[in-house]
């Protein structure tokens, strides 16, 4: 058994999600971590599937009104709330300074929905339906649902409460995934990236947000990889190490430093062409991005987050308060912290928390998912 490090704090703990608890035995020595991961996910699955929007109907009754409707489609301090919502620090990483060139555009794409009480789209690109390696050394891309789209849905469902209470129609987020880019730079086969936004439909399903949350899968609307010999581009011929070893994680092996720069030119002329595809899809609404250095809208994909999701895998680290923080583990983050591997059942916890409040007429649920919420099992595994 690995002995887990003195300092928790000097360590971070790579969340694997399984399918089944029949894993590596090599238990965690101190269970204590294993437990306050667990404690933190069922906190934001509860907030996920239970927490109600109670106060919409309370702030209607207390204010007597009637024709809520007519009143909201004429408050134009309406759009201005939300506008501030999504810029808040809960959910955009960079400061007012950097973003507020778009706040006019956004008041006015609002407003627009508001004034005919609409529900208002809200876009998200999250990547090309898979998640890169972890490991330079054993480079290895995974097509699994992981805690990084747990938190994602903790996040939005988070964003719908906010403004649910004060705008009923509330928002319809569409998490964009772009994996014809990923067939083009990297050459992911199609059917890999599709079998994991199954998995993330699924997922949403399983959380109860179908009516909130949808999926818009690049490839299911325009794979133009088939005419590539209309993408024209050039290879990258400067770049360093660091982007050298990006691709190796994103292409899931090693490769040389020429076809690195390949793969480089061909992401940029990819990711033009797929944007203004996508563009033509979404049309004039507010579109995010996870990370940001030119000044775009930015939506946290996780609590604290300033990164994109599938450049790695989320796990945690703890706090001086012995809080446990979400992080995205990545090659980079693995060489400043000492690396436990921690098990999970993802799916078989989300089972055990919508099994605490099951009705009895819902008695084959359980039945049919008997083996998911039995007790979940974990270990670690030292990687370091």
């Amino acid at each position: 058994m690995h002995e887990i490090c003195n300092d928790p704090r000097g360590c971070i703990y790579e969340v694997i999600c399984v399918e089944h608890n029949n894993t590596n035995q090599d238990n965690i020595g101190d269970s204590f971590i294993y437990e306050e991961i667990v404690g933190y996910l069922e906190e934001k699955l509860n907030f996920i599937l239970y927490q109600e929007n109670e106060e919409v109907e309370n702030i209607v009754k207390k204010a007597n009104i009637t024709n809520e409707k007519e009143i909201i489609c004429k408050d134009y301090t309406v759009a201005n709330k939300i506008a501030k919502i999504l810029l808040s620090r809960d959910f955009n990483y960079q400061s007012t300074k950097n973003v507020q060139h778009h706040i006019p555009r956004i008041n006015e794409i609002i407003t627009r929905h508001v004034s005919k009480y609409e529900t208002i789209p809200l876009y998200l690109d999250l990547g090309g339906g898979y998640h890169a390696s972890t490991s330079v050394d054993k480079p290895s891309i995974s097509f699994d649902i992981n805690l990084g789209e747990v938190l994602l849905l903790y996040q939005i469902k988070k964003l719908y409460n906010k403004i649910k209470p004060f705008y009923p129609p509330a928002i319809k987020f569409t998490i964009v995934i772009d994996n014809v880019v990923a067939n083009y730079v990297n050459d992911i086969p199609i059917d890999k990236t599709l079998s994991y936004c199954e998995k993330f439909r699924a997922l949403i399903s399983l959380l109860n947000m179908d009516s909130i949350v949808y999926l818009l899968v690049e490839s299911e609307h325009c794979n133009w990889s088939s005419n590539l010999e209309k993408v024209k581009y050039h290879k990258k011929a400067q770049f360093g190490v660091k982007e050298h070893l990006n691709i190796i994680r994103f292409l899931g092996r090693d490769c040389t430093f020429e076809e690195a720069g390949d793969r480089l030119g061909r992401y940029e002329a990819g990711v033009r062409k797929s944007d203004e595809l996508l563009n033509s899809l979404i049309g004039n609404e507010i579109r995010f991005v996870q990370r940001s250095d030119d000044g775009q809208l930015t939506f946290r994909p996780f609590p604290g987050g300033a990164i994109r999701i599938q450049c790695g895998i989320v796990g945690f680290r703890m706090a001086s308060t012995r809080k446990m923080i979400p992080l995205l583990v990545t090659t980079e983050s693995k060489l400043n912290y000492r690396c436990y591997q921690i098990y999970l059942n993802l799916i078989a916890l989300i089972y055990k928390m919508k099994n605490k409040n099951l009705p009895a007429s819902d008695i084959h649920f359980q039945k049919q998912y008997k083996e998911e919420i039995e007790v979940l099992e974990y270990s670690s595994e030292n990687i370091i």
